[in-house]
């Protein structure tokens, strides 16, 4: 789900499952001319969530060059659990499925930050909001106190439990871009 900031010269949009549906709440609540374009960019195999191709073509490269962009990220060891467990949740995979038949479908590799904010190897976003840290970030790339970060149950699970040796290497290996960027390994909580 991506937010234009006109006042602001801001586009905001996001991976899965890496807060974005809180910040787009505080950034819609900001005063201004902002605009979410949830139902209003439609590009197949990426639902709500649009890579930054899809944005810029949206916006033209006018927009495009002249705002600040921001993405939130997230540990990618923790977002495909919590995407996992989201997908059983919603119907979009079967509750029979094993967590390590998902990890190597790759099917989830389309709403990741190495795929929605690189192009090739080059992260084409100006900032960054941590899942992590996403109180700090806001803060300090909106100036606003986030008041609508949810205690998820997700976010205080193990999600190292989840893995063996061999599919923590093969998440490492998909998302190498992001964990070299944002500095992820798979003990970072």
């Amino acid at each position: 789900m991506t937010v234009l900031l006109h006042d602001r010269k801001t586009i905001f949009f996001r991976p899965m499952k890496t807060g974005g549906t809180t910040i787009r709440r505080a950034l819609m609540d900001l005063k201004g001319n902002n605009v979410n374009l949830k139902g209003r960019v439609t590009a197949p195999h990426t639902m709500l969530h649009h890579p930054w191709w899809i944005i810029k073509n949206y916006v033209g490269d006018e927009i495009w060059n002249e705002y600040f962009k921001v993405s939130s990220v997230r540990n990618p060891w923790d977002m495909l659990v919590s995407l996992y467990f989201y997908d059983i949740r919603e119907g979009t995979l079967a509750p029979n499925i094993s967590f390590s038949s998902f990890v190597y479908s790759n099917s989830w590799f389309r709403v990741t930050a190495s795929n929605m904010i690189f192009d090739e190897d080059k992260c084409i976003v100006d900032d960054v909001i941590k899942l992590e840290s996403i109180d700090v970030d806001m803060r300090r790339i909106f100036g606003i106190n986030n008041s609508y970060h949810e205690n998820n149950q997700n976010l205080k699970m193990n999600y190292r439990k989840m893995y063996d040796s061999d599919t923590a290497n093969h998440v490492r290996d998909m998302c190498y871009k992001e964990i070299e960027k944002f500095g992820y390994d798979f003990d970072t909580t």
